[in-house]
């Protein structure tokens, strides 16, 4: 029964029913418990809790306590088993898990291991999810330039039809989110056009992919843009997009 549980996880994480997941995945885990120790449990164990760190993350945000605790044990199980497809998006986990908390070193630190799996094993999907990773660490950090760098990589990478699929791993379409925040990190270096266009390709392209946590991901990255501009009006409609979005999701 544990693989059907985890087929019903990733199928209600891919259409954004994390609720519905985490109670799919949870059951699955419990089953875990049942079984005898050695490789295929922990692989089982580990499959179980990397989509449940996606779930989890969309439903108590990225730097819950429980968040950390699935992506800590993931991680654990990773280097008990060796590499695994499952190892970058447990760091890719742990990466946003330290963002958030503003422990950008840390979270640097896992972004650069990010880079070198996806260098290592020739995987592109990886090494653009890294480049975005990397990208927002140092907006955040105040390092404009390297994060610009990272960032225009990414968009310049992103082909939907590749990569949307990342979105079921990180609960965020990385071509959303690139341009998202370089349209913010551009600005600061005072790039207003590309700017302004990195921003209306962010709304351009949520609103095409019309996945929730994306679209919530623009529009509040939007209303920020906005009020960089001083156009309040714009950027309280975007909030209040946001707001509505994610109450409703």
């Amino acid at each position: 029964a544990i693989p059907y549980w985890l087929v019903a996880g990733r199928q209600a994480v891919a259409t954004s029913a994390n609720a519905e997941a985490v109670g799919h995945l949870k059951e699955g885990l419990r089953l875990v418990e049942s079984l005898p120790d050695g490789v295929e449990r922990a692989r089982q164990e580990l499959e179980l809790l990397s989509t449940l760190g996606t779930a989890l993350s969309a439903l108590q945000g990225y730097a819950s306590p429980e968040v950390e605790k699935t992506y800590a044990r993931a991680h654990e199980l990773c280097e008990a088993i060796g590499r695994t497809p499952q190892q970058f998006w447990v760091l890719w986990g742990l990466w946003a898990f330290h963002l958030v908390r503003g422990e950008h070193h840390e979270a640097v630190a896992f972004g650069e291991k990010m880079m070198e799996l996806g260098r290592a094993e020739d995987d592109l999907s990886w090494e653009l999810e890294a480049h975005f990773s990397l990208g927002l660490s140092f907006f955040f950090m105040g390092r404009l330039r390297p994060a610009r760098e990272h960032l225009e990589r990414a968009v310049a990478i992103y082909d939907p039809e590749k990569h949307h699929a990342n979105a079921y791993q990180t609960i965020q379409d990385v071509g959303v989110t690139s341009r998202s925040v370089a349209a913010l990190c551009l600005w600061h270096l005072g790039e207003t056009e590309l700017a302004l266009e990195r921003s209306r390709q962010a709304l351009d392209l949520a609103f095409t992919l019309a996945h929730p946590f994306s679209k919530a991901y623009a529009l509040g990255c939007a209303a920020w843009f906005n009020l960089y501009l001083r156009d309040t009006k714009t950027a309280l409609a975007r909030a209040r997009e946001a707001v509505l979005l994610s109450v409703e999701q």
